[in-house]
């Protein structure tokens, strides 16, 4: 290995050990509590060494969603790639999204944050910019699916398949957002589980998009 690969090896093992201890500092204080002065010291390193690597807190936890959207992006791969038939797909998505909520909370808190909160900020433009077309490519991935649904003649021939992933996907984020919030109320007033939800929500879905 040359020199300049080496330096190159070790510049970003010094970039992925930053962003770790962000990943630390911002699971435990969140975005608005931590601060660049928490990270240089979890990763033990000056400020101004931290600056060279990034530039705000802000780009920083634009690599922390990332990492979170990524790994997201790879669990749903698998249920798709291993599925045969569209509802398998769709559900094995779904479910996917659950495991995902439950094992990592702290990345699915990150992505919902991220989107709502510093997607249009300038300090971030630049790098979402350069992240739109893995999104495109994430949403083809689902339009895809709805497109070989409709094909086979499981999905109802009048749905526009973009429309229809993105307000499926809208619900069932937004349902495990709020239920976060609501589950000891639903379970003590009502005796719901998530258990129970999740299946109805999944019956809503799919009758809501198969062809009858």
């Amino acid at each position: 290995m040359g020199i300049a690969e080496r330096k190159e090896r070790e510049k970003e093992q010094r970039r992925q050990q930053i962003i770790d201890a962000a990943e630390a500092v911002f699971f435990k204080h969140g975005f608005e509590t931590a601060s660049m002065d928490m990270v240089a010291e979890q990763a033990e390193l000056s400020k101004a060494t931290l600056y060279m690597y990034f530039k705000s807190k802000e780009e920083l936890y634009f690599h922390i969603f990332k990492r979170g959207e990524d790994l997201l992006m790879q669990m749903i791969e698998r249920e798709v790639q291993k599925s045969l038939t569209f509802q398998e797909k769709l559900l094995g998505s779904l479910k996917a999204l659950v495991r995902f909520q439950k094992k990592h909370k702290h990345y699915f808190d990150v992505i919902e944050f991220f989107h709502s909160m510093h997607r249009k900020k300038t300090s971030v433009k630049k790098l979402m910019d350069s992240h739109l077309k893995e999104e495109q490519e994430r949403i083809k991935l689902w339009s895809d699916l709805f497109e070989k649904g409709k094909a086979d003649g499981v999905v109802r021939p009048d749905l526009d398949p973009l429309r229809a992933m993105v307000v499926i996907w809208l619900q069932f984020t937004g349902f495990l957002q709020r239920y976060q919030l609501l589950a000891d109320s639903l379970k003590q007033d009502f005796g719901l589980s998530q258990e129970e939800l999740l299946e109805e929500a999944y019956d809503l879905i799919l009758n809501g998009i198969l062809k009858k």
